[in-house]
């Protein structure tokens, strides 16, 4: 048990290698899942959401340069 751990290590660092090389996003996302576009899901949280940010504005951004 104790000499495979360096070696499922590696296997992991690898694979999180290849993922990171890929142009190619890592997750698909559901094309059944564009009907949920227009709808609002949680609209009392939305409700709560802009109204705390009526009270205190989005944060002020630094110039860029």
């Amino acid at each position: 048990m104790i000499l495979l751990l360096p070696f499922v290590f590696y296997l992991y660092l690898k694979t999180m290698i290849d993922i990171n090389d890929k142009k190619v996003p890592a997750v698909r996302i559901d094309p059944s899942l564009d009907k949920y576009d227009n709808i609002v899901l949680f609209p009392n949280k939305l409700k709560k959401a802009n109204e705390n940010l009526k009270k205190s504005g989005f944060p002020k951004l630094p110039e860029k340069k």
